[in-house]
Parts: C-alpha cells; sequence; structure tokens
C-alpha cells in the first residue's frame, strides 16, 4: 500500500509538471506550439523505452538476477561507463537539431533511454524514491525553471534537461554505491535480455495510449493539433492508479510466481484491483471538467473540442482499466512474447480505425478506441492466471 500511494504521489507529480510545462509553452512561446511539443513529448518517451530496451519494466527482473553476494549490481562500472557516454552523445544531438528535427527525437529518445534503464536499475535495487524522482519529474522540472529565462527551441532546451536529469540519477545511484536496499526478491524465468517479441510486446502495449495522438499529428496540424494532444494529454492522470499499481506489485509479483502461490497471484490480480477500478471511474468523471478548464488558462477560452477529447479519453483509459493489468503478470512470468500476434493485431486495428475517423472527422473519438483494444489485450493475457507452473 505504502508503494502504491508514493506511485500516485509521484505520477500526480509528473502530471502536474506537464500541466506546467503546456501553459508556460503556450503563454512565452504561441499556443500552436503546445500541440507539437506534446507530441514530441509522447514519442521520445516511447522511443526511448526502444532504445533502452524496455528498461524501465524489464529493469527490476535483471538487476535481480545480477547482484553479486553483497547486493551491488555486478558489471556496474560497465553500465554506468555506457549510460554516460549515451548522455554525451545525446547532449551532441540536442545541441545539432532544432525544433522537429530528427537530431531532436533521436537526442530525447537516447536521454529517456537513459532514464529508462536508471528507473529500472534504482527499482531493482528497492530504490523506489530515487526510481520515481528520476523518471519525468526531474528533467520536467528542471525545464519548467529554465524556460522563462533560455530563449531556445522548446525541444532542444527540453534533450538539455533530460541530459540533467539522467546525469543527476547516475550520481545518485554512484552515491548508494549501486547496491540493493534490502535482501533480493526471488524472481521466475530468467529475463532474457534481447528477446524481441517480449521487448515488442513490452513496448507496444506501453505505446497504445499514445498512439491516436501520433495518427492525429500526421494529419492534423495548427490549432486543432495543439487542442487535441493538449485534452489527450491532460486526461493522462487516469493512468496513474493502474501505473501504481503495477510498480507496487513488481517487487513481489515474481517471488509469488517463483513460489507458484496461485492464491497470492489471483487475490492480486483479484480483489485488491478492486479500488483501483473506483480510483479510475472517479477521475473519469472528473477529468474532462478539469481539462476543459485548464484548457481555458493555457488557450484563453473555453473549446468544445477539448472538452470532447477528454471525454473520449477518460471513456476510453475507464475501459481499459475495467480489465486488471495482466502484462504485468506476463512480464513477471516471461511469458510476454507469446502475445506479440494479439499484441500487434490490437495496435493493426487501431491505427486502421485511427486513419477512417481522421478521414471522416470523428478522430475526437478515436482515444476510445484505444482503450478497446487496451483492455481486449489484458483480457487476452488473463490466461496467465491458469498457466500450468502456477
Amino acid at each position: 500500500m505504502r508503494r502504491f500511494v508514493f506511485s500516485l504521489l509521484f505520477g500526480g507529480g509528473a502530471f502536474a509538471s506537464l500541466m506546467l510545462i503546456s501553459a508556460e509553452i503556450g503563454m512565452l512561446r504561441s499556443e500552436g506550439s503546445v500541440g507539437p511539443f506534446l507530441v514530441f513529448y509522447s514519442a521520445v518517451y516511447i522511443l526511448g523505452q526502444v532504445a533502452s530496451l524496455a528498461g524501465y519494466q524489464r529493469g527490476p527482473y535483471l538487476v535481480a538476477q545480477n547482484l553479486d553476494a553483497s547486493g551491488r549490481l555486478k558489471s556496474r562500472a560497465g553500465v554506468e561507463a555506457v549510460l554516460w557516454l549515451v548522455i554525451v552523445l545525446g547532449v551532441l544531438l540536442a545541441y545539432l537539431g532544432g525544433d522537429s528535427s530528427i537530431a531532436a527525437f533521436g537526442a530525447g529518445a537516447s536521454l529517456v533511454g537513459v532514464q529508462f534503464v536508471v528507473s529500472g536499475v534504482a527499482n531493482g535495487l528497492g530504490r523506489f524514491v530515487m526510481s520515481r524522482l528520476n523518471f519525468v519529474i526531474v528533467p520536467n522540472a528542471i525545464f519548467i525553471m529554465a524556460m522563462p529565462f533560455v530563449a531556445m527551441d522548446t525541444m532542444r532546451l527540453y534533450g538539455f534537461c533530460l541530459a540533467a536529469g539522467a546525469g543527476l540519477g547516475l550520481i545518485a545511484l554512484r552515491s548508494v554505491g549501486w547496491r540493493r536496499a534490502s535482501a533480493p526478491v526471488v524472481v521466475g524465468q530468467p529475463v532474457r535480455v534481447l528477446d524481441f517479441a517480449s521487448l515488442a510486446v513490452t513496448i507496444l502495449v506501453s505505446s497504445i495510449s499514445q498512439i491516436d495522438l501520433w495518427v492525429v499529428s500526421l494529419f492534423v496540424s495548427g490549432q486543432e493539433l495543439s487542442y487535441y494532444a493538449f485534452a489527450s494529454r491532460m486526461t493522462v492522470v487516469l493512468t496513474f492508479p493502474v501505473i501504481a499499481y503495477i510498480n507496487s506489485i513488481q517487487p513481489v509479483l515474481a517471488s509469488f510466481v517463483a513460489a507458484r502461490d496461485r492464491a497470492a497471484v489471483q487475490r492480486i490480480f483479484g480483489r485488491s484491483y478492486g479500488a483501483v477500478r473506483l480510483m479510475v471511474v472517479g477521475l473519469g468523471l472528473a477529468a474532462p471538467i478539469f481539462a476543459s478548464v485548464w484548457g481555458y488558462v493555457v488557450f484563453g477560452a473555453f473549446e468544445w473540442r477539448i472538452a470532447v477529447v477528454a471525454a473520449a479519453a477518460s471513456l476510453g483509459y475507464t475501459l481499459s482499466a475495467l480489465v486488471p493489468p495482466f502484462e504485468a503478470l506476463s512480464y513477471a512470468r516471461g511469458r510476454e512474447g507469446r502475445y506479440l500476434a494479439h499484441v500487434v493485431a490490437g495496435i493493426a486495428v487501431q491505427a486502421v480505425a485511427g486513419v477512417f475517423l481522421v478521414a471522416t472527422g470523428l478522430f475526437y473519438l478515436l482515444p476510445v478506441v484505444g482503450g478497446l483494444v487496451l483492455g481486449a489485450i489484458r483480457y487476452r493475457m488473463r490466461g496467465e492466471l491458469d498457466h500450468p507452473n502456477h
């Protein structure tokens, strides 16, 4: 429960920082700049998962399998050297690139990748607060403080802030000696670093809530894109209860799976998950009102398009949260790769539906499709509960 509450608080901090960033860009740059930056922000956090080989989700299990007798991460010097090298290269790309350039996206993706790895390692070492502070909150806070005083492209500036956050994360890991804070958890099937199917499933499942924004950004621009991007990101708060729940169960889920404690696993994805559903439903009712009000602050007027997109996103996130996050169970068991075909099919449906809705002018409803797809994929993964090795 403690980890769940703290994860919610850190998620709320990340959301609040994104609210302030949107307002700052709208006021200090232009309202039309809000949309492109939020598309960039969304893209680099997914591309960072690719660059890190899904380091945040898989990191805790990889760390648990690679600790020495004193609880310190093996090969830590090599890992640290590689991460510092990536930070330097990321800073160079950020310096060379401008807004919406390939270099800017490359810099953002590589630096977010470092943050994913650092956060995953910190989580695996039992350094939960360190993990969550490094992830999103620190670079966002630096960006918020720097933007009023630095006349620079927003995407380039954010790249430098990501580098600063990643560097601080590495310094924090060195300060604790890359050592686990408590006794290691028992892990189940070993996690392979270069397992294409498993990596693809991990990355694609986490990208489902972003795909609608990417599809819209391909065909829509200007103020309308800003309205859509703003509304969809201002309702992302609905994902926090589920993400917080996954973060809170990760340390114990692998142990339950390894011990074949079927009752404990069923309790995690059954009765214990009920409160999370209620939280998402409550947030879903409030989110469209909140997004509309904050949209007035950023854009200076109440926009019906923000209200419609926010309502659709709230419905989509609520639908996806009705099914427990069984992807966490597949990660703990190292069996996520077997769902690759189902995940790819779901995303293909989402993309085709997105293009159709854009063509018909109904793209404001696209977040509902994403919620249905994610819920269907999670329901398919429910079979992990009945796996014979439990």
